[in-house]
């Protein structure tokens, strides 16, 4: 991915700016092959006001999350207004969590457009300085962005790879036994379909299947 100072990222588009400068940005536009907008405006780093400011990454693998964390960026244009901090935490879901633990003292909040949109999509802004003010974000606040992207799928496919074999069982043994990761969803570890998932009955419902030509695991649909 590609990251910007100003507050958003993008999948395919190097070049996170207007011709190397800040520029007002709308949702869906034709400016950004696809793009995803925290908190878009004229930002900057100031390691001279703020030594730790700057963009900061953190990467589980064993949760399948991304953090992408602008930490006190000050306002382009407003000297002093350094108290911005906010995130990106991007899952494997699909789901995209903005946060926002300060959004500066000199009103980012009520110009910044917080979205997200590819190219020729028919996306809309969530926030921008065209909707009332009562729909900005403040401190403490956050913005989630849900995926909607849906999939049938086996119950007991815990690794998602789309067939349910010993890879699986060995999924669920690690997880109920050795503290391993959960499944992501974790639907994906109701082998028997009791909306109960990864428990033993699953465990066992899994063995009879595959060693012992046991009833197929259910079926049901996830949106990830």
């Amino acid at each position: 991915m590609y990251i910007g100072v100003n507050g958003a990222i993008s999948f395919t588009d190097p070049n996170m700016n207007f011709g190397g400068y800040f520029g007002d940005l709308s949702i869906p536009n034709q400016d950004f092959q696809t793009i995803i907008s925290a908190f878009w405006n004229d930002l900057i780093f100031d390691v001279g006001l703020v030594p730790a400011s700057g963009v900061y990454i953190y990467r589980s693998a064993a949760n399948d999350t991304m953090v992408i964390e602008w930490f006190k960026p000050a306002n382009f244009n407003l000297f002093g207004d350094t108290t911005t901090n906010f995130e990106f935490v991007l899952t494997r879901d699909g789901n995209i969590l903005c946060q926002y633990l300060e959004v500066g003292n000199g009103g980012l909040n009520q110009t910044a457009v917080i979205g997200a949109a590819a190219l020729e999509c028919s996306a809309r802004n969530h926030y921008s300085d065209s909707i009332p003010v009562a729909n900005k974000v403040f401190d403490m606040q956050s913005v989630l962005f849900k995926s909607n992207i849906w999939d049938y799928v086996s119950g007991g496919d815990c690794n998602f790879d789309g067939t349910v074999n010993i890879l699986d069982l060995n999924f669920t043994v690690n997880y109920i036994f050795r503290n391993g990761p959960a499944p992501v969803p974790f639907l994906l570890g109701d082998a028997n379909c009791d909306s109960t998932p990864m428990q033993i009955l699953d465990l066992n419902y899994l063995v009879n299947k595959i060693f012992r030509s046991g009833p197929p695991t259910c079926k049901f649909i996830i949106r990830h």
